[in-house]
């Protein structure tokens, strides 16, 4: 019988010319791995006898860095189960002539493909779910564990345990998609700063935490990010009257857009579970055009600001342009600005940003004029 014939069905491809198929008789299932054609006569020889499907609802999210044996391992749970969904990020990465071609621009349509896949499994109840990304930090399975207490799917993690799997140059070589070393680097390290928790529910609280968003790059006091960017960053706390009044003004509705839109360009909780804010000290853009000796000028007299005098948080302002509308917390530093002109640099109007509508507003003046009542 061929297998594309009736009562084949074709799980997925393994890799070209290598095929999961399987096939149901008297409540059997029997799957085969190697050839494109069979026939059925009873037991047939690379077909595996298995026990009918077992009735769960499970959602099973591998962790490991690429090339530590995800798929390998997705395929021994899917050898357990009858009715299941395997997804991966990388299945939406193959060109028409069935070759991998990564694409950065395509990853969030390869993400966004691939949680639906999975949503669909779990619409259809599917026994057993697989999704076998990186899901190296704890914001990138925020959309599986949702669409889990959505569907009523029990949750499992779980890591590769191959030899390897820490090992940076056996990784880089067993990586199937070319992925460059300084990239399993960064992706062994965000692993042990996001390791798989010995609690489930542990594991489900923290993912739940980060909101779906990457960590932000801010950290607590005087940093620089894009070589020029230099901000001033603390914890929410320091602000949470102006956040509330914020929450207030806009309604919960609009509050919780307007975050998330922020902390999508932002970045959502950190690493050590804070929220941080900035203001930022260079103009947008950045354009300030520093030399080497102000750079160094700006930066020390600002750390000399921040050791004396602190900056203070006036109230909730906003402003609008061309549908967008921006929300913040007035700050007034005038340290600050008194520095930047001894050093020949344009003031600037210091904020922080709460939240957005659509995109931040750059280009209107956010001073005490524009303070809500």
């Amino acid at each position: 019988m061929e297998r594309n014939g009736e009562g084949w069905e074709l799980i997925i491809n393994l890799k070209p010319g290598l095929h999961l198929y399987k096939y149901v008789v008297d409540g059997l299932w029997y799957w085969d791995y190697e050839q494109p054609y069979t026939e059925f006569y009873g037991l047939i020889n690379n077909i595996i006898n298995v026990p009918p499907p077992i009735d769960c609802k499970k959602l099973v999210i591998i962790r490991g860095v690429s090339g530590s044996g995800k798929t390998t391992l997705a395929k021994k749970y899917l050898l357990k189960y009858g009715s299941y969904t395997f997804a991966e990020a990388d299945q939406f990465m193959v060109d028409s002539a069935g070759n991998y071609s990564f694409n950065p621009k395509q990853l969030n349509f390869a993400h966004e493909s691939c949680a639906k896949k999975v949503e669909n499994g779990m619409k259809n109840e599917e026994n057993l779910i697989v999704v076998s990304n990186t899901s190296i930090q704890y914001w990138e399975m925020y959309t599986y564990v949702i669409l889990a207490q959505k569907y009523g799917y029990d949750l499992e993690f779980t890591e590769t345990d191959t030899e390897w799997r820490y090992n940076p140059q056996v990784l880089f070589e067993k990586s199937n998609h070319s992925v460059p070393l300084e990239t399993i680097h960064r992706q062994l390290e965000n692993l042990k700063n996001n390791p798989t928790l010995l609690s489930k529910d542990m594991m489900i609280e923290r993912i739940l935490f980060t909101h779906g968003f990457r960590p932000t790059n801010y950290r607590p006091g005087l940093g620089t990010l894009f070589s020029k960017l230099i901000y001033y960053a603390f914890p929410s706390s320091e602000i949470s009257e102006w956040i509330e009044k914020f929450k207030s003004h806009v309604g919960p509705e609009r509050y919780s857009l307007y975050c998330r839109n922020k902390f999508q360009r932002d970045g959502g909780p950190a690493d050590d579970g804070n929220i941080y804010y900035h203001i930022t000290l260079t103009k947008y853009a950045p354009d300030d055009q520093l030399t080497p000796e102000q750079t160094s000028s700006y930066l020390g007299g600002l750390r000399k600001i921040i050791q004396e005098v602190k900056p203070q948080f006036v109230g909730v302002g906003m402003v609008q342009y061309e549908g967008n509308e921006s929300y913040y917390c007035v700050v007034k530093w005038d340290e600050v600005n008194r520095l930047r002109e001894s050093l020949g640099l344009v003031p600037l109007n210091l904020h922080v940003t709460l939240g957005f509508h659509k995109s931040d507003v750059y280009n209107v003046p956010k001073t005490t004029d524009t303070l809500i009542s």
